[in-house]
């Protein structure tokens, strides 16, 4: 079954650029969400799509929580720019 929506099909074709985005941790390890934020917000400016948790590394020495609270900022972060 195909979840993607008209919308984000669109999105998709339309976004040249996907950049896979690294994970800023803090000097303890634990994912520095602000930090994360700034990145998101860089790479929606310039019009990029953005990739987590993919290509860059981090994602495996992430456990469970933390990758699920990386998604859900994401996931709350909203999509015009603003806060």
């Amino acid at each position: 079954m195909n979840n993607i929506n008209d919308k984000d099909l669109e999105f998709l074709n339309s976004t040249p650029l996907w950049a896979a985005v690294i994970t800023p941790l803090h000097e303890d390890q634990t994912v520095d969400l602000d930090s994360l934020e700034r990145i998101l917000r860089a790479q929606e400016e310039a019009g990029n799509g953005i990739l987590i948790l993919g290509s860059t590394g981090e994602a495996l020495n992430l456990n469970l929580e933390e990758r699920i609270k990386l998604q859900s900022k994401l996931n709350d972060l909203p999509k015009d720019g603003s806060r």
